[in-house]
């Protein structure tokens, strides 16, 4: 059903999301040391809290059989739905990392605007090996690590220096390549825009709340969008650094563009797809990784064989 089809390519190019968002802050911990306070937090409140709007979408497609706690191929589901709640909870919850964020929130985004280009150069070569996923990593100095990124966030502080590099790419791609790479550039940069309003709004809370401003609900709405800001480099340069390395049928432009896509449709729940016929392309990928039993990722990690029954009268004899 096309409906089902594309709640399924939506919920991989949620968990893609998430996963370029996770190379970098893995990697942060050796590649940007300094910053890992943001790196992580941003991975700590996005990545749990999309992945739980991604698995109640997947209660819909699943209907009834979402209740299966030991059918050899829907009582996973069911673990996962348990699973996930941990992730939210352990190792400091959304609001601790939110408030995280939201303390180092104007430095940030002072920095990720007006930042001078060497700031930016020096951010971009870090961003080469943050995600890059066969880089060489430094190695890990914890002494570098604070609890303040003083402003940097080479993820956001790079981001136009890898669309550029999208561009680049997009100029040598062929037909629809070509075109939804355009398209997945005029995204990110659309939701790295949005970097001035949350500014602009910031301050205006600022002036209005005065030394409330620090604890209020709306600090913690700024920090969530940043968040998105963030997530939307993530995946530009998880395209950017890595697209050599990832085995067919990846890289696809139209998941990068459904990614971005996804990630601007929290700011605009109803808008429609600029090329819906992405959708159908990333379903594609979907079943191909699936089919040949690889990791849902950007890492090209093929799975153990499967031992669970797949077949329908199969199914029903383990039961």
């Amino acid at each position: 059903m096309p409906y089902t089809g594309r709640q399924l390519a939506e919920s991989f190019a949620d968990l893609m999301v998430a996963d370029a968002v996770c190379l970098g802050a893995v990697r942060s911990v050796q590649a940007s040391t300094g910053q890992v306070s943001v790196f992580s937090s941003a991975a700590k409140y996005l990545v749990p809290t999309l992945l739980e709007d991604t698995l109640a979408r997947l209660n819909v497609v699943l209907g009834a059989r979402v209740f299966l706690r030991t059918h050899p191929r829907f009582g996973m589901h069911q673990k996962m739905l348990r699973d996930v709640l941990v992730t939210n909870m352990a190792d400091g919850n959304t609001v601790v990392n939110l408030r995280n964020i939201g303390h180092q929130l104007g430095s940030l985004l002072e920095k990720g605007r007006g930042s001078d280009a060497d700031v930016r150069a020096e951010a971009a070569a870090r961003v080469a090996v943050l995600y890059s996923m066969d880089a060489e990593l430094p190695v890990y100095r914890p002494a570098l690590q604070e609890l303040s990124n003083r402003g940097l966030d080479d993820a956001v502080l790079a981001a136009p220096d890898s669309l550029i590099r999208l561009r680049v790419l997009a100029d040598r791609a062929a037909d629809k390549d070509r075109d939804r790479l355009l398209l997945a550039a005029d995204v990110a940069t659309e939701l790295l825009g949005r970097l001035l309003p949350l500014e602009e709004r910031a301050d205006r809370l600022r002036a209005e709340l005065g030394r409330g401003f620090a604890h209020s609900a709306e600090l913690f709405d700024l920090a969530k969008e940043y968040c998105l800001v963030h997530a939307a480099a993530a995946c530009a340069h998880t395209y950017v650094h890595s697209h050599g390395l990832m085995a067919e049928p990846l890289p696809s432009p139209s998941l990068l563009l459904l990614q971005l896509e996804r990630i601007n449709r929290q700011f605009h729940p109803y808008e429609a797809y600029r090329d819906p016929a992405a959708v159908d392309e990333v379903l594609a990928v979907l079943t191909r990784l699936h089919d040949d039993n690889r990791l849902l990722s950007h890492w090209p990690v093929t799975l153990a064989e499967r031992t669970a029954p797949t077949e329908g009268a199969r199914c029903a004899e383990a039961r």
